[in-house]
């Protein structure tokens, strides 16, 4: 007997990555990931008749223009990406009658909190990219809200594309020593748990045990600033001398939020789904790279 299939968006990135290796293994969905140029969410008609070919039981949406500072100059072409192409995602979902995860950002907040972020907590991006993500989400769930689950996550890495924890390695090889800032702090998300995520939602969802549209959020379970985050990345790696910094001595086109850090009891309550600490995920990942100290 077949299998049930889920029709993912964005193969290239970290998330849909994930999703692919998960497609490997035996589990509930047939997973099919898709790209550019078959699944380019720019080309409205052809995301349609592909929908109405595969005829999958659910979509997850991991694909996303990223380059945070880049979309400063380039508002235009993020928003192209990131509010438009999900919208009509979200048009072509409720066309199938089909749910849909859409998965967006921490850089929805300003940073302005000290304690972390609930769904409900206001919204106030302070980039280009997080008001492009922010349109995304509005965009799907008013096109679709009976069937559309935001998942908000942040300062995701993996095995792979690039990310944090590759980039802390790569510069090790060439440096005894490094300046990482300290005065920004968020909460680590490991792509496969996510992509785990994102499978047991969607099977709760179509097992009708779950009917609660709207936002929710991911992480792994804790936070850190990005120096503690890179010690405990050396700490599986070759010794490296780390040095705190602060985020104005690395000034970027495009403004951060200061914290971060997301509440993901939400989702743990309604999908009964528990988040490992960051630190073991980071374990695990380093253990697949094959980084040893």
């Amino acid at each position: 007997m077949s299998k049930p299939k889920i029709t993912v968006f964005g193969k290239s990135g970290q998330l849909g990555s994930a999703l692919h290796a998960l497609s490997q293994s035996d589990g509930p969905f047939e997973i099919k990931v898709v790209g550019r140029p078959e699944g380019d969410l720019t080309n409205h008609a052809n995301v349609r008749n592909l929908l109405l070919s595969e005829k999958p039981v659910g979509i997850i949406n991991a694909a996303a223009y990223t380059a945070v500072d880049d979309a400063e100059t380039d508002e235009a072409r993020a928003f192209k990406l990131n509010a438009e192409a999900p919208h009509w995602l979200a048009t072509f979902a409720k066309e199938l009658a089909i749910p849909l995860i859409h998965i967006s950002t921490d850089y929805v907040f300003d940073g302005s909190q000290d304690t972390p972020y609930r769904p409900e907590d206001d919204i106030a991006p302070i980039n280009a990219y997080g008001r492009s993500k922010l349109a995304g989400e509005w965009g799907c769930l008013g096109a679709h809200p009976a069937m559309t689950y935001v998942i908000r996550t942040s300062w995701v890495y993996s095995e792979w594309g690039s990310n944090f924890v590759k980039t802390m390695l790569k510069l090790g090889e060439s440096r005894d020593s490094l300046s990482v800032v300290h005065d920004q702090v968020g909460s680590p998300t490991y792509a496969m748990d996510l992509a785990q995520a994102c499978i047991h939602m969607m099977q709760k969802i179509i097992q009708h045990e779950v009917n609660a549209p709207g936002i929710y959020h991911y992480t792994n379970a804790g936070a850190c600033s990005w120096y503690e985050f890179a010690e405990e990345i050396f700490k599986f790696a070759p010794p490296m001398s780390l040095t705190k910094t602060s985020s104005d001595q690395f000034p970027r086109p495009a403004k951060r939020p200061q914290f971060s850090k997301l509440d993901s009891s939400k989702l743990k309550e309604t999908f009964g789904l528990e988040t490992r600490p960051w630190q073991e995920a980071l374990h695990e990942c380093m253990k697949n790279l094959k980084v040893t100290a």
